[in-house]
């Protein structure tokens, strides 16, 4: 039975597994900002963007954050001596994130999954005639994050995720933003 003990504390130790994590919960905010992409043949409805998330780590290593991100998006435009074209998009995004928390010292590294909604606002001009655009697309995909606490307090770090939307099959999206919070 020692032998077993002793092998999983040493198991424990190698996924750099912080016996310290059995502290209180924890929760955290913090701010982001970044670039997004969407591969598709229409207009990236994501391009460069900010947001805010809030999170809380529940026992050991289950972590819950909820997350909002406005993205700029991008816009087309195009013209001749007759006619003028302009294609316009930005989105609103906001997902539930359900993952792990390790702790290795300082870093945290939260790797996870997500669900939520984008919408999606755009407009497309042709001539003298405009035509507006909104839809709520479901999200779903992975996450990770990766953070560096400083002064004990502070966050720095990045966070990838990748999202597809199922109404939407071929056009998955990505997005890389940095991230300064407060764990609390």
């Amino acid at each position: 039975m020692r032998t077993k003990a002793a092998a999983l504390l040493a198991a424990l130790a190698l996924l750099g597994v912080d016996r310290s994590a059995r502290a209180a919960p924890e929760s955290n905010v913090s701010l982001r900002g970044g670039y997004g992409t969407v591969w598709s043949s229409g207009v990236n409805y994501l391009n460069d963007g900010f947001g805010a998330s809030i999170g809380h780590r529940f026992g050991l290593h289950l972590r819950v954050e909820v997350v909002a991100l406005w993205s700029y998006g991008a816009s087309v435009t195009a013209a001749n001596s007759t006619i003028a074209y302009r294609s316009a998009y930005s989105s609103t995004q906001g997902s539930v994130g359900v993952g792990y928390e390790w702790r290795f010292g300082a870093l945290r590294l939260r790797p996870g999954a997500r669900a939520g909604a984008i919408v999606t606002d755009g407009y497309t001009r042709v001539g003298t005639a405009t035509m507006h655009d909104h839809h709520w697309l479901p999200i779903i995909g992975p996450s990770v994050e990766a953070v560096v606490l400083v002064a004990r307090r502070i966050e720095l770090g990045v966070v990838g995720e990748a999202f597809f939307v199922p109404t939407w099959i071929a056009a998955p999206a990505a997005g890389v933003y940095g991230v300064a919070g407060v764990a609390f």
